[in-house]
């Protein structure tokens, strides 16, 4: 007697889960790897025949996706659709299938299911040289240099520097242009010194645009200048009664400032200038002799004297007719103990806001005679990122030494 058996067509098994990342283009690998990607595993698919008539073994295997390519030896790579671009990614959740078929040397066909997980492609990590800064107002003028942002990608993707992005409070502030490989952020206007941070953050994205990187934030500190000037402008017959009008401003109320003049030169926004020359009320030199990055205009405690620390102040020569002398702070939230008064006598107590100016060179300690202005800059103008500023000054030649 003789039997006739029907061959087994076979079972068809994986050698373990397999994914493929969201980014996958045609000949990538499915992999073993949870990574979707190399290294790891290349995706395998195996036939066993139990019985096994004749050492039958699978001869190639047929994919109904063609999202899905499968070798004659089994293994698994993204076909001629890609996996990039589809509807298939890791934050839609749904796996790639297809139906597979198998055939034997003696065309016994067989088929199963394949079930592929899709993973995800990272976001790029950035890096910022400096997260965070702190500037004097002269550093944080527009076009100042900030930071620079570089990159990383887990799966080694090139970075789409247009999808570079400023967020936050801040954003409008700052600016970004590609050098090379990396972003490099400047300011986009002049930053006024403040008590509080500017701050901003940063996202990007790789060429395949899934997701963006992680936010990295970034602040910026900006202090206030504070500057001490002499002048020779009329100082021989300057007075507490026309000090001001021969600094520029007739009527002392910031209306009718003569053009030329040292007030017209500030409000002109030439605030830091080391020169300045007049050419109203007979002209002359105004000099920048020192100036200081600091939130007050007083002190900081501990001792501390702004008004020393600017030193030795020389208001010599000019023919003998010595110097006045001016010093100039933004009138903002960024600068503590702005005066309101200037007082003419040194014994206390003084209202709160009043301030004495004193001649430190005098055997004596004696009261210097000085006055108050504060001033806008003109429309459109800006000094140091403020358009409001004050200034202390002495209302008569000084030849101090």
């Amino acid at each position: 007697t003789v039997n006739i058996v029907q061959a087994p067509v076979g079972a068809m098994s994986t050698n373990g889960t397999q994914y493929v990342i969201e980014s996958a283009v045609t000949g990538d690998i499915i992999s073993v790897n949870s990574l979707g990607r190399a290294p790891g595993a290349q995706g395998d698919l195996n036939v066993s025949y139990s019985p096994n008539f004749g050492s039958a073994t699978v001869q190639n295997f047929t994919s109904s996706n063609a999202m899905v390519a499968i070798a004659d030896n089994g293994n698994l790579t993204v076909g001629a659709t890609k996996v990039s671009g589809s509807a298939f990614t890791f934050d839609a959740g749904n796996p790639i299938t297809t139906e597979v078929t198998f055939t034997d040397q003696y065309q016994n066909i067989g088929s199963g299911s394949l079930s592929i997980n899709v993973a995800i492609n990272n976001a790029p990590t950035i890096t910022l040289s400096n997260n965070s800064r702190t500037l004097t107002a002269e550093q944080a003028l527009s076009g100042s240099f900030i930071t620079s942002a570089s990159f990383s990608d887990v799966e080694g993707d090139n970075i789409n520097f247009d999808s570079f992005v400023i967020n936050g409070t801040h954003k409008n502030s700052f600016t970004a242009r590609r050098t090379g490989n990396a972003m490099v952020i400047h300011a986009n206007t002049d930053l006024s010194g403040s008590l509080s941070n500017y701050s901003y953050n940063v996202v990007v994205k790789d060429i395949h645009g899934f997701r963006n990187s992680s936010a990295v934030a970034g602040t910026v500190t900006v202090i206030p200048m504070i500057y001490f000037y002499k002048q020779t402008t009329r100082v021989s017959i300057m007075n507490a009664a026309n000090a001001i009008e021969l600094l520029g401003d007739t009527g002392g109320d910031d209306v009718a400032v003569s053009s030329g003049s040292n007030l017209g030169h500030f409000k002109a926004g030439d605030i830091g200038d080391k020169t300045i020359t007049t050419s109203a009320l007979g002209g002359g030199t105004t000099t920048l002799i020192a100036s200081q990055s600091l939130n007050h205009i007083a002190s900081s405690g501990s001792g501390h004297s702004t008004w020393r620390d600017f030193g030795n102040i020389n208001l010599t020569g000019n023919s003998g007719n010595g110097h006045s002398w001016m010093v100039l702070f933004p009138s903002s939230s960024a600068i503590i103990g702005k005066p309101q008064t200037i007082g003419n006598e040194m014994n206390a107590p003084h209202p709160d806001g009043e301030y004495v100016v004193f001649n430190d060179n005098s055997a004596l300690d004696a009261v210097e005679g000085a006055g108050l202005h504060y001033f806008s800059t003109n429309a459109g103008v800006k000094a140091l990122g403020d358009n409001r500023w004050g200034m202390i000054f002495g209302q008569s030649g000084n030849t101090a030494g």
